[in-house]
């Protein structure tokens, strides 16, 4: 489990609406019937298997993109509806912060939502 895209722009400071992996973990638990309900029958530990390995895949990525090899200080979540409206899906997404000069980099499998910001996409699986 991955993510397609990273961006990378400047420092941002207010994250509403973001959650952290255990916040994550327990609203997607908390609603787990739903998930039970619509045919998915992912366990309690394989969803937090699932966002632990996001997690770990966000701090690799930002620590490869410098060259001081630095993890961010902070990775939240956030859930993108489908932009083109044809399912019911969300996608989870991810924010993280460079503590050394505050970049902030966010992380899709969407490419439409990640050429929205207007910077460069890098593609992390090319």
């Amino acid at each position: 489990m991955s993510y397609q895209y990273m961006i990378a722009g400047g420092p941002l400071d207010w994250w509403d609406g973001c959650m952290t992996a255990k916040e994550l973990f327990l609203n997607i638990c908390s609603r787990k019937w739903d998930f039970d309900s619509s045919g998915h029958s992912e366990t309690i530990s394989e969803i937090r298997s699932q966002i632990m390995r996001l997690e770990v895949f966000v701090e690799s990525a930002v620590e490869d993109f410098y060259s001081d090899h630095e993890k961010p200080h902070t990775v939240m979540f956030f859930a993108l509806p489908d932009l083109e409206c044809e399912t019911l899906e969300t996608e989870i997404c991810a924010v993280a912060k460079q503590s050394n000069n505050g970049t902030t980099f966010v992380f899709t499998n969407n490419l439409k939502f990640a050429e929205h910001f207007g910077l460069d996409v890098i593609n992390l699986h090319e």
